[in-house]
């Protein structure tokens, strides 16, 4: 019981720490709270290694807190969306998402990665971040420590992202529309990509915004599409998966409170937060070092080519869509 106390003070106390600092450094820029909770969680297991007799605590949180956190992830999902954008921007978002995913698989043979962590770079580059990651690494049946190194990855190049775009802002001679589609075709994490469009001025925002929301509804076929592609048909997407896809639709088609919906957020995002941080002090810091270089070096290169693409994709393709 002593054990479970003290195991469950450490991940609500890296918790805080990095809501802390996340509230701090958010106005400067845009860091995922959940990735300063994972690289705090792994400095601290680093520095005390003895926290080991803990991780029956951390197992527990990692592996229901997740569950929870997927299904009320739920409630992020924008169904209106549909309705603002475009036919032919919803396939060319589509293509886009097929296109990223191939690329980060390619990629990932050609750094000789396991197939499972390029797949999930490349579900949290062409999709929402962190949070396809999460929801989806149960149908992927990823380890955890490539779900660690997916979710890290991803949401450090987002952020990289954010500057990117910033300065971009200062500099291109692309419109508001343009800027916007830009930035919410080509960043990570939807924190990301809204800041990145804002930057670009109000309607930039806007369209931003529209532009990744609709991308973030591909999460809903894709959990499909992975599960058929799966050898073994005996394993079915998880139950959580079919009630994060039940929720997203009721909140689609139901006329909820809004303090529902920011309740619901606000738990997955708080679940979410601490079953990744368990997660991170339950680190193989063995595998980390093995593969955490060539990962690195193979979502840096595929995040460029997403850039350059998305540059092309804006030029050529913005004035013709809708």
């Amino acid at each position: 019981m002593k054990r479970k106390f003290v195991g469950w003070n450490i991940i609500i106390g890296i918790g805080i720490v990095s809501y802390v600092l996340h509230q701090w450094i958010q106005p400067f820029i845009a860091f995922e709270m959940v990735t300063m909770s994972i690289l705090l969680a792994m400095v601290i297991k680093l520095k005390f290694p003895k926290i080991t007799v803990y991780e029956e605590t951390f197992s527990y949180v990692s592996k229901h807190f997740l569950k929870i956190g997927i299904v009320f992830l739920g409630f992020n999902m924008s169904l209106e969306t549909l309705s603002t954008i475009g036919i032919s921007s919803g396939l060319l978002l589509g293509f886009w998402i097929a296109a990223v995913l191939g690329l980060s698989i390619l990629l990932g043979k050609y750094f000789e990665l396991p197939s499972k962590l390029a797949l999930l770079i490349g579900i949290g580059s062409s999709i929402c971040g962190a949070s396809a990651i999460v929801a989806l690494s149960p149908i992927v049946e990823a380890k955890e420590d490539e779900k660690i190194i997916a979710v890290s990855v991803v949401s450090i190049l987002g952020t990289v992202g954010v500057l990117f775009f910033s300065l971009l802002a200062l500099l291109s001679h692309f419109s508001e529309v343009e800027f916007g589609f830009y930035a919410g075709l080509s960043l990570q994490g939807v924190g990301h990509a809204l800041a990145a469009a804002f930057s670009g001025g109000e309607l930039a925002g806007e369209i931003g915004t529209i532009t990744k929301m609709t991308r973030v509804l591909y999460i809903i076929p894709l959990a499909f599409i992975l599960n058929i592609g799966k050898e073994n048909q005996s394993k079915v997407i998880p139950y959580y998966v079919f009630m994060f896809i039940l929720v997203a639709i009721l909140k689609g088609i139901l006329p909820l409170p809004e303090f529902v919906i920011k309740t619901g957020q606000e738990i997955s995002k708080v679940a979410i937060l601490f079953a990744m941080t368990a997660l991170g002090l339950k680190v193989n810091f063995d595998s980390v070092k093995k593969q955490g270089k060539k990962v690195m070096v193979h979502g840096s290169l595929l995040f460029f080519i997403v850039l350059v693409l998305g540059f092309i994709v804006t030029t050529f393709l913005t004035p013709h869509i809708g």
